[in-house]
């Protein structure tokens, strides 16, 4: 039977058992239902979870890796981002050293891609109430941009591999379900005012949030509002707001005879931003170079200007201060009903349409003005122009001259700042605008029932996406190398005296061209369908295995570059003065060229559970399944050859784990040994072609070699209650990581693309995957209204890349606070992050500018020999902060 016929024969069996196929206790694999009220009803307790389950559970009898981490921890955490909510969760990695949005989570050693920002939840699905946040994702654009915790948010549920192959849509490397109060679970009003000097006590923060949820009259309605705004200067100050909105949302639940209904909203208007690299040397030991420390901002400082849209022409506006602007529409209907006693159906369905507007700078790397790579002549739309440019301050003072010479650039004068990082250092950027639009229909149908011994399942799952991305060129520009730059403005002056404007009067050039210039878009339509049976063989042993197919198509397109190809020093562009350099190359659009990709595969997981004794069980899982492409890795196919050449297969997701449980009066340790094997890993690489090629200064990217990552490892969970007053809770992940079987790609001299050359990488440390994770956390309470809390953390050093050309150092951080509840309605908290200011590295980049730099999967443990001093840039963690919160219920 082929896939096709196999899929619409289950579906059909899918849609006619749905009156009669349910559970009300299974405990197998499951899309995860439910919600604070699902927990609470099923059992008073902490440990009762409702995410990769079928129906509400306890911890301990789930055969599954789940944690779940309380409000009651979320408060003492002070996190910055919806990642940070995830450093409790043992095997999980996060990286929020960017700030609020635009993080990396990964766990167990899935981590491809984990070096660049631009696709932080590649493997996972971050959930609310059960539902993807946005289920299209793509380079620079995931679910954590539309995603805060407030204080609505009752829990986080975090799932690591496992049954996510089932329970969750393309989604193998784990669900971090965000649950939301609601009327019934959390009646009353509550204020909580929080107040922040981050930075090093630097930077303010102001953050107000409202809840107010309860029962309408003596009616079965209950109701949720809630909401928040925040400001902030940000950790790294770099001269405005870096922070800056809030949202609001809320719920009606009608709890009737036999069922539920709930209807939840929410609309979010953030405006964020996060920080660049800083420059760097000693890989051994790495130091940020003077005059920049762990508090430095390398963001341009405002600069708006006027640029032609590559799609229509018409006339955009570019100012960095503006940073990224979030607008999130979300409206969900939950509705769940018990048929009879042992009948349950449940439904979730998902509007949303999110948008983000960028004003950001990109690729923002030290580079000297002589630039061996042609960076800044590509960004100024000077190369190959011969003549004398002049740098100037914005008070007009000249700070560089430098002549250029059949292509040859010399420094003539120099009075830049920061000689001593780099000889005619400046750092460029590119004025970065895109535009990225998604809306999404969501909808998935769960039908479980009990058969004896057995506990079966049986739902689809359905969603509808599409996805407008536009990239115009707002330009390229180079700053002062010193913390807070400034723009430098260019003059260039030809051989005959004639004086061009390279740049225009806010200090950027070559607006309406790029590295990043084009349109694309898609339509997603994912089709699943999963099912599951636990099997009870005796009171102690149970069998469970899930199973589902996903079928997932690409409907795609994008716009050919049409690059300019006259004369720069004459034509007039966009303004028709051929002496303002800075618009006479601009980028048209060109044909409109579409494709499509479609992956289509089954996912399966099973255990064996053994109940030993009410304090003790054990569990061992298998799973098998795969991660198709999200758009990001579809976006490399840029010209009509390459819709013919290349197509992204889905990656292979292999996990073995076995889940020890014990608890007893004070105690609970959970510990898991597993086996992770991803394959079939393909990265991008981007190059441009070279001018003089048919497409010269479009990017593209070669076919992809495919690599592994294997990885061995034991998570351990431990919460002891020493004493009445003192309880201990600890976290340790220890794992092996390897990879192999990669390649990377070097530019052929051609530049066209056919020449090329494939270099293999050597078996070795996967990137980016520390061998070691370990967090434990104090709450010592003298007295029941005060509490005390001091929190250690260790990141164990990671590979810079597959071939291990250096070390991210190891580092450890520790965070301390008290929390006093003064009235049984009012309470202070207060915390300090990063006690010690520790820095620690969380990302990098190497020397050089705009691709070259990006390219960290190049460098080579001989290049690093040969000059282990060399100039790079690192991404430190968050510095030193101070918070304090103030909460009042009604």
């Amino acid at each position: 039977m082929s896939r096709k016929a196999l899929f619409v024969t289950v579906s059909a069996i899918a849609m006619t058992s749905l009156a009669g196929v349910s559970s009300a206790h299974a405990q197998a694999p499951t899309p995860q239902s439910g919600s604070a009220d699902t927990a609470q009803d099923t059992q008073e307790n902490q440990d009762i979870i409702v995410t990769g389950v079928f129906n509400a559970t306890s911890i301990e009898r789930a055969p599954i890796s789940v944690t779940a981490v309380t409000e009651e921890i979320l408060k003492r955490q002070a996190p910055i981002s919806s990642a940070d909510a995830l450093k409790s969760v043992p095997g999980v990695f996060v990286n929020s050293s960017l700030g609020e949005i635009r993080n990396i989570v990964f766990s167990r050693g899935v981590s491809a891609r984990s070096l660049e920002a631009a696709g932080g939840y590649f493997y996972v699905s971050l959930q609310e109430d059960g539902l993807p946040v946005e289920p299209m994702t793509t380079t620079n654009f995931g679910p954590d941009y539309f995603s805060r915790l407030d204080i609505m948010t009752s829990r986080v549920e975090a799932l690591r591999g496992g049954t996510a192959v089932v329970t969750g849509a393309n989604a193998p490397g784990g669900i971090f379900n965000y649950i939301s109060k609601t009327g019934k679970s959390a009646p009353g009003t509550q204020f909580q005012l929080k107040l922040g000097l981050e930075g090093d006590g630097k930077s303010p923060l102001y953050r107000l949030d409202a809840y107010t949820g309860g029962r309408i009259g003596e009616s079965d309605l209950y109701y949720t509002l809630a909401g928040f705004y925040r400001e902030s200067d940000g950790a790294r100050y770099p001269g405005y707001k870096l922070n800056k909105g809030g949202q609001i949302r809320g719920s009606l639940l009608w709890d009737y005879d036999g069922g539920s209904l709930t209807i939840r909203g929410k609309y979010l208007n953030d405006r964020n931003g996060w920080f660049e690299t800083l420059p760097a040397r000693d890989f051994k030991d790495p130091k940020i170079l003077a005059p920049y420390t762990n508090l430095s901002s390398v963001l341009p400082p405002p600069s708006p200007h006027a640029y032609p849209d590559f799609a229509t022409g018409k006339q955009r506006t570019w100012d960095g201060s503006n940073l990224v602007n979030e607008k999130a529409v979300a409206f969900d209907v939950d509705w769940r009903h018990e048929l009879s006693d042992n009948i349950t159906i449940q439904n979730k369905f998902r509007f949303s349409r999110n948008k983000a507007h960028w004003n950001t700078v990109a690729v923002n790397f030290a580079t000297p003005l002589t630039d061996a790579d042609g960076g800044i002549r590509t960004i100024q739309s000077t190369s190959g122009i011969d003549g004398t440019y002049t740098y100037r301050l914005p008070d007009g003072t000249v700070a560089a001259v430098v002549s250029q010479v059949g292509g040859t650039r010399t420094i003539v004068t120099n009075n830049l700042p920061s000689q001593n990082i780099l000889t005619g250092g400046v750092m460029a950027g590119l004025a970065y605008q895109p535009d990225m639009r998604s809306r999404s229909f969501q909808d998935q149908l769960t039908v479980t029932g009990d058969f004896g011994r057995h506990h079966l399942a049986i739902g689809a799952y359905f969603n509808k996406s599409n996805l407008d991305v536009l990239f115009s060129g707002a330009g390229g520009g180079v700053m002062t190398l010193t913390p807070r730059p400034v723009m430098l403005s260019t003059t260039l002056t030809r051989p005959d005296g004639t004086i061009y404007q390279v740049t225009d009067s806010s200090g950027w050039a070559g607006i309406g061209q790029g590295l990043a210039i084009r349109q694309n878009g898609t339509e997603v339509t994912d089709i699943s369908i999963y099912g599951g049976d636990t099997w009870e063989v005796t009171d102690r042993l149970t069998i469970d295995a899930g199973v589902r197919y996903e079928n997932l198509n690409y409907d795609s397109y994008f716009y050919l570059p049409v690059a300019f190809t006259g004369n720069k020093l004459t034509t007039g562009g966009r303004d028709g003065n051929p002496l303002t350099l800075y618009d006479n190359a601009t980028t048209g659009r060109g044909a409109r060229m579409p494709f499509t990709r479609k992956y289509d595969y089954f996912a399966y997981s099973g255990s064996v559970a053994y109940k030993f004794s009410d304090s003790f069980q054990a569990y061992v899982r298998y799973t098998s399944g795969q991660k198709a492409p999200d758009f990001g890795i579809l976006s490399g196919i840029t010209t009509a050859a390459a819709i013919q050449t290349i197509f992204p297969s889905a990656e292979k997701i292999q996990q073995i784990e076995m889940g020890l449980k014990y608890r007893t009066d004070g105690i609970f340790i959970q510990a898991f040994p597993f086996w992770s094997k991803n394959s079939d890993i393909a990265d991008n690489q981007t190059f441009t072609y070279k001018a003089g090629t048919p497409n010269a200064g479009v990017n593209y990217s070669p076919p992809p070699v495919f690599g592994q990552v294997e990885t061995y490892g034991i998570e351990i969970s431990g919460d002891f209650d020493i004493t009445r007053q003192l309880n201990l809770h600890a976290d340790l992940t220890l794992q092996n990581p390897k990879s192999s079987g990669f390649s990377t790609y070097t530019q052929g001299p051609k530049g066209d693309g056919t020449d090329d050359i494939v270099s293999t990488v050597p078996k070795g440390t996967a990137d980016n995957n520390p061998k070691i994770i370990a967090r434990a956390t104090a709450t010592y309470r003298p007295v029941e209204t005060l509490s005390l809390f001091a929190t250690y953390s260790y990141l164990g050093k990671r590979a810079a890349n597959r071939r291990d050309a250096w070390y991210l150092p190891g580092f450890s951080t520790v965070d301390a606070g008290l929390a006093w509840d003064v009235t049984d309605n009012f309470s202070l908290q207060a915390n300090v992050t990063n006690v010690f200011n520790t820095v620690g590295i969380m990302g990098w980049a190497k020397s050089g500018s705009l691709l070259t730099a990006l390219d960290r999967q190049t460098l080579t443990p001989q290049q690093v020999a040969a000059d282990p001093n060399q100039l790079f840039s690192v991404l430190p963690n968050q510095p030193r902060a101070f918070y304090m919160t103030v909460s009042l219920k009604l």
